[in-house]
């Protein structure tokens, strides 16, 4: 289908008070355009004034101007779950004009080389026409030094006929389209201080979830000492034990029936009980201790 033109009225031409009555904006008018002449460039204006029941007729030049059409996307809307969730955006199609159009009018129409492995009589494909310049824009390329593309016809096709880059092909469809739903995670993290219960809150799609050492779902499973992980887990809180080995940082994923997700991140905090410090008889000692859930009252036995 051709593309929506805005039309322009070169000049606007009214009535004044000498002549028939001039348009006010309280009055419901109707437009009409009548083409004249031989290319179009010429058009008849009718305006109707139905509240006082006025008719005017001027001959003005019309200038016919293709719209432009564009994307215009929203923010996304965040994650409705924390993982394995949806958010989505707004997409419209805009014309020059301010206006909203279908989709399709934005959807560039892309082509096919067709048909499928064609060679010509010197067994040059499509991709070769293209990237040796034979043919650009749908005609002969710079690098083009043969007579017509037909004279290299092969089982009644020539570049011509089936290379896009040379103005053949045929119609693929449209596209694309941009995205406006996707899946998505607002991931967490959380932080298990040793010797404490760790809790996970899931609330996104039912599943495993496991922990890889660090930030590659498809690595072996890490199970960190003195930690449970949970199995087909669904929407809820889940106690992962109390860790007992050594601080670490790991990535929690979800393994689903047919992807792996990232939900967040897993790191074992102090207190650190394998350090050791030296105290000087007859000298100020001080300690230096790292960890999670210490506050300033707290004692050193």
């Amino acid at each position: 289908l051709p593309a929506p033109t805005a039309v322009e009225f070169v000049p606007w031409l009214s009535h004044n008070s000498s002549g028939v009555a001039r348009l006010r904006g309280n009055e419901t008018h109707r437009l009409g355009l009548e083409s004249r002449g031989p290319h179009d460039n010429w058009g008849l204006v009718i305006v109707e004034g139905r509240a006082q029941n006025q008719r005017m007729k001027r001959m003005v030049q019309v200038n016919s101007k293709p719209l432009q059409f564009h994307w215009e996307v929203g923010n996304w809307s965040g994650c409705n779950l924390t993982c394995a969730g949806r958010e989505t955006r707004s997409v419209r199609c805009v014309g020059t004009d301010g206006r909203e159009y279908a989709h399709e009018t934005c959807m560039t129409p892309f082509c096919v080389d067709e048909p499928t492995g064609f060679i010509d009589s010197q067994l040059r494909t499509c991709a070769e026409y293209s990237e040796s310049l034979l043919c650009k824009a749908g005609r002969p390329g710079p690098r083009w030094t043969g007579g017509p593309f037909s004279d290299f016809a092969l089982r009644g096709e020539d570049a011509g006929t089936a290379c896009c880059e040379c103005g053949g092909g045929s119609e693929g469809g449209l596209g694309p389209l941009p995205e406006a739903d996707r899946e998505c995670c607002r991931r967490q993290h959380v932080a298990c201080p040793l010797r404490q219960v760790c809790t996970w809150t899931h609330e996104g799609a039912p599943g495993e979830v496991f922990l890889v050492d660090g930030d590659d779902c498809d690595a072996e499973s890490t199970v960190p000492d003195g930690l449970s992980l949970p199995v087909n887990v669904t929407a809820g809180d889940y106690a992962l034990g109390t860790p007992t080995g050594v601080p670490g940082n790991f990535t929690a994923c979800l393994r689903t029936e047919s992807v792996f997700v990232v939900l967040g991140s897993v790191s074992i905090q102090g207190p650190f009980a394998e350090g050791s410090f030296t105290c000087t008889l007859g000298t100020q000692c001080v300690v230096s201790v790292d960890g999670s859930g210490l506050a300033a009252n707290d004692r050193m036995l």
